[in-house]
């Protein structure tokens, strides 16, 4: 199965040089598994937090369900919360005694998506959970030691999450770009003004407590259009470091910098993006370290500049 993919229009790209798959593979699997034992540790903590709901939901009822909830449409929202959970923390408990069953991951897999859909169908949908729920599902199609080629198999999926991760940030940079320059002929303020953080900030505190961070930005504006700017520039080129294996860790840092930033300016919390970010690319199995020179030319822009120069010079 390796050669096929080292012949594969896209895989054949994570055998290059510091590619994710040039590496010992074996250790990679080993280090995906370890990965995913703690991973559940992790949503251990989710589903904790979620318990509150139960009593939350006592006197809420289900009026914008989301597809998955019609069926449930009726029913008590604060029992379906206890039934979701209790189920979801059952599973858990044996996954942590039997971490290679594949049935077990696929069924906390479907209860946590069935908590998350509960979850959205009061009228606000929220993404905090979204992350989270993708790498339950990626975990919940890695094969079990029984599967043919399971190492490999395994080591794919997990690198598929990955990609998924990065491309969700890429995405968000690519909207921000993309309705930046619709805005730019269509509005006086856009992406490219630096009264653009400072009106997302003053739409923000109208219905939240201002920060002493996003305060101070306010006053001091082009400081904050600065770290907006790069701030887009992390999610847009986050999905040119996926082959990259000694990128992940530093792509990693940087992502948690972005959310540690938008804690403390926006007051928007997102603990359970930023384990997942820890447990996809922070903890990547595929990880290299290399020389600062060769880690720096692997950032994305300077790569290509690179590579175009050395192609026009020779």
């Amino acid at each position: 199965m390796i050669n096929d993919l080292k012949t594969h229009f896209f895989w054949k790209y994570a055998f290059g040089k510091n590619g994710i798959f040039s590496g010992d593979l074996d250790l990679a699997y080993a280090n995906i598994k370890n990965i995913m034992r703690f991973s559940y540790l992790f949503f251990a903590v989710i589903i904790f937090i979620e318990l509150t709901n139960v009593t939350v939901y006592q006197n809420i009822q289900i009026i914008e369900p989301t597809w998955l909830m019609l069926v449930f449409k009726g029913f008590n929202a604060s029992i379906l919360s206890f039934v979701f959970l209790a189920s979801t923390i059952i599973i858990l408990f044996l996954i942590f005694f039997i971490p290679d069953n594949r049935l077990l991951r696929v069924l906390f897999f479907i209860f946590f998506f069935l908590n998350g859909a509960l979850n959205n169908s009061f009228g606000k949908i929220s993404h905090g959970l979204h992350l989270s729920l993708m790498v339950a599902f990626f975990f919940a199609l890695i094969p079990s030691n029984k599967t043919s080629d399971y190492k490999i198999k395994s080591i794919v999926m997990f690198a598929t999450a990955q990609f998924f991760l990065l491309m969700t940030y890429s995405l968000t940079g690519f909207w921000k770009l993309f309705w930046g320059v619709i805005e730019f002929f269509t509005k006086e303020v856009s992406l490219f003004s630096p009264l653009s953080l400072r009106n997302t900030l003053i739409y923000q505190f109208e219905v939240a407590e201002p920060t002493a961070i996003g305060t101070l930005f306010l006053e001091h504006y082009t400081l904050g259009y600065l770290f907006y700017l790069v701030a887009v520039g992390i999610e847009l080129f986050a999905l040119l470091v996926f082959f990259k294996a000694n990128m992940h860790k530093v792509w990693g840092v940087l992502i948690l910098s972005l959310h540690i930033g938008i804690e403390l300016i926006v007051g928007v919390s997102s603990f359970a993006i930023f384990y997942t970010v820890c447990l996809l690319l922070v903890m990547s199995p595929f990880a290299k370290q290399t020389s600062f020179k060769t880690t720096l030319l692997s950032f994305p822009v300077v790569s290509q500049i690179y590579w175009l120069k050395n192609k026009i010079r020779n």
